[in-house]
């Protein structure tokens, strides 16, 4: 399934043009108070906001997708998930 490996290398690109702007915005924000535990919890939070937004947008475009196409005709496959 190379749709798979795609979609994780957006999340892991989006995750990490996401992640550090967020992490110096906290670190800024908290200033003496922002501690590896702290940073270990905002890196945990943002990652998994991050993860949830984008399994929640690829399943609403494929249910968008699947929802355009009478009787299930032209089903994405293996090739054009990725796309989506």
């Amino acid at each position: 399934m190379p749709y798979l490996t795609a979609g994780l290398l957006r999340m892991v690109w989006c995750t990490q043009r996401v992640e550090e702007p967020f992490i110096l915005a906290v670190k800024e924000e908290l200033g003496d108070r922002f501690t590896i535990s702290v940073e270990t919890i905002y890196r945990t939070t943002i990652r998994y906001i991050l993860s949830t937004l984008t399994v929640e947008f690829r399943q609403s475009r494929l249910q968008l997708h699947q929802s355009q196409q009478p009787d299930g005709i032209g089903q994405p496959n293996d090739a054009n998930v990725g796309d989506l």
